[in-house]
């Protein structure tokens, strides 16, 4: 199964389609790894929101489980912002991720960019999803939470697929490279369906195929959309 167009990396070693599959072959691979090394680092990177975050805390809940040592970086948190846009502080994040290989035999980092070790990474691990599915699917759950607004998360994106359509993209096109050991297209979807779609010249949110939210466009909103996909 293919939902990305992602086998043209033929450097990668194993595809799956499920965060369950993903898992178990983690596992596997990494019970392998340590049969002959004392410490281990993992790198799970990939698409935002394609499940990165929850298979690092299930894989590191699954082998503190078996009794192996872990600890979890997450890269987002060394992001330094500024007013145009955030770089990550790599020089923090590698003594980090040293000091964290003198505690535990695995180190997972996680994140949306990898960070500038990955190459020397034992074991490294790639996420992704359809964009459309995954917008749609935070956007969901921010609205049942409450934390965000349905309606002006809808605008925020139109507006960035608008008027700044290389900022929009640039985590789009962060990819696996051809020293990736797993690929997770990740197939799963919520019961509830959530799904985003230009119709005509409104940009429409539904849930189980009825419509929750829906926002008129003008034309080069529309144009921006498809560009990206929707």
């Amino acid at each position: 199964m293919n939902i990305s167009g992602l086998d043209r990396f033929d450097g990668v070693k194993k595809h799956v389609d499920s965060v369950d599959s993903g898992l178990s072959f983690s596992l596997s691979e990494i019970e392998k790894l340590l049969a002959h090394k004392n410490r281990i680092t993992v790198n799970v990177s990939g698409k935002s929101g394609a499940g990165k975050t929850f298979f690092t805390h299930k894989l590191a809940s699954l082998l503190s489980e078996k009794g192996v040592t872990c600890s979890v970086i997450n890269t987002d948190n060394y992001v330094v912002r500024n007013e145009s846009s955030g770089e990550h502080d790599f020089t923090k994040l590698s003594a980090d991720i040293s000091a964290s290989e003198q505690l535990s035999r695995v180190v997972i980092v996680e994140g949306l960019i990898p960070f500038s070790k990955e190459s020397q990474a034992d074991y490294k691990i790639f996420f992704d999803s359809p964009l459309v599915k995954r917008i749609a699917t935070r956007f969901y759950k921010e609205a049942q939470s409450g934390h965000r607004d349905l309606g002006e998360a809808m605008r925020q994106l139109v507006a960035g697929a608008t008027d700044n359509p290389v900022l929009f993209s640039k985590y789009e096109s962060v990819s696996p490279d051809d020293n990736t050991d797993l690929l997770v297209e990740n197939s799963y979807t919520l019961p509830e369906s959530p799904n985003l779609r230009v119709v005509g010249n409104k940009f429409v949110f539904s849930v189980n195929g009825s419509t929750v939210f829906e926002m008129n466009l003008e034309p080069d909103q529309i144009k921006g959309l498809e560009r990206n996909g929707f």
